[in-house]
C-alpha cells in the first residue's frame, strides 16, 4: 500500500514527512516502507537506493545531503560541500562536485562525487540529521589551504558571517593542524577576512580597494539621522561621507529598485555621496578605484 502523505504513518507505513533523503534498502528492512511504495508516484530516487518524496524540491542541499547518506555514516561532507550544508552562498561557478572525506577506502569516488582519504578531527566535525560535515571553521580552514588567496578569503568571509567563529580563531586552527602544504596561507586570509560580507561580489570589492592602497572603508555601516536609521551601506568612508554600494542581481526586483532609490535619496539628502556599482562595472575594477579615488580627493 502506498504511503498516506498527510500524516507520519499510514497502516504501520512511514510517510517520511520531514523530507530528508534516506537508503531505500535500508527503510525496507526496518518495516518503514515497502519496495512496492519506493517504485509508486510518491518517492523519487535520487542515486543507488537514495530516495526522497516526490515533493521535496530540488537544491544543492538536498544533492549534498543524498551523497552523504549514499556513503555511509563514517564519511564526513568537506569543503564546498559543507558550504553548501552550512547555506552559505559562496560557491564558485561552474559547481564544483560533492566533496566527501572517508577513511574508509571501499568507498569511492562517483560521478559529480569527490572523495579523498583526509581523517579529520573529531572536534572538527558536527552531526546534524545524521549528517557528520566539518565545522564552519574547518571548512573555512579547508579552503583556505588549496584555494586562491581571493576565493578563500570569499569562503572565510561566508562561514564567518554565520557567527561561529573568528579571524583569530582560523588562524589558531592552523596551529593546531600543525604544517600542511598551503598553510602559510591561512593567516593571509585570516588577516583579510571581514564576517559582514554579505556576498561573494562583496568581498570581491573590497579586496580590490585594499589593494589599490586605498583607505580602508567600514564594512555594513549604519547611517543616522537622529534617532532613526536611514540606511546601511556596504562600504563607507565616514569622515568623507562617502559610500559605496553594490548593485547585483539579488537587487533587481522593482520593490527592491525602489527601496534603494529611496535610501539613496535620503542618503544624499544627507550629503553623502554614493557610487553605485553595477555588474558590468564591477568587472571594471579601476573605474571603481578610479571613482573612489577621485571622491576621496587623492
Amino acid at each position: 500500500m502506498e504511503p498516506n502523505l498527510a500524516g507520519p504513518r499510514r497502516n504501520g507505513m512511514e510517510t517520511f514527512d520531514d523530507g530528508r533523503p534516506f537508503r531505500g534498502s535500508e527503510a525496507v528492512a526496518a518495516g518503514r516502507i515497502t519496495r512496492g511504495a519506493l517504485r509508486g508516484p510518491h518517492f523519487r530516487k535520487l542515486g543507488a537506493d537514495t530516495y526522497v518524496r516526490a515533493d521535496v524540491p530540488d537544491d544543492p542541499r538536498l544533492a549534498v545531503h543524498a551523497a552523504a547518506v549514499r556513503a555511509g555514516p563514517d564519511a564526513v561532507l568537506t569543503g564546498w560541500s559543507a558550504c553548501i550544508w552550512w547555506e552559505c552562498d559562496v560557491l564558485p561557478w561552474p559547481p564544483p562536485p560533492v566533496e566527501l572525506a572517508a577513511p574508509d577506502r571501499r568507498l569511492r569516488a562517483a560521478p559529480g562525487v569527490t572523495v579523498n582519504r583526509a581523517r579529520i578531527r573529531d572536534d572538527d566535525i558536527v552531526v546534524e540529521d545524521g549528517v557528520r560535515v566539518t565545522t564552519p571553521l574547518r571548512t573555512a580552514y579547508d579552503l583556505a589551504v588549496r584555494e586562491d588567496l581571493d576565493t578563500a578569503v570569499v569562503a572565510a568571509d561566508g562561514l564567518g558571517h554565520l557567527g561561529k567563529f573568528s579571524a583569530s580563531d582560523l588562524t589558531a586552527l592552523a596551529s593546531d593542524l600543525g604544517p600542511r602544504r598551503g598553510c602559510r596561507r591561512v593567516p593571509e586570509v585570516a588577516a583579510l577576512m571581514d564576517p559582514k560580507a554579505e556576498s561573494p561580489q562583496e568581498t570581491r570589492v573590497r579586496l580590490r580597494l585594499l589593494r589599490a592602497r586605498l583607505p580602508h572603508p567600514i564594512t555594513q555601516y549604519e547611517v543616522w539621522d537622529g534617532p532613526w536609521q536611514v540606511a546601511r551601506v556596504d562600504f563607507a568612508w565616514p569622515e568623507r561621507k562617502l559610500a559605496l554600494e553594490y548593485d547585483g542581481r539579488d537587487h533587481t526586483t522593482d520593490d527592491r529598485r525602489g527601496i534603494d532609490v529611496d535610501r539613496i535619496d535620503e542618503l544624499r539628502r544627507l550629503g553623502w555621496t554614493v557610487i553605485v556599482v553595477t555588474g558590468r562595472q564591477y568587472r571594471r575594477p579601476r573605474w571603481i578605484e578610479g571613482r573612489v579615488r577621485e571622491e576621496l580627493g587623492l
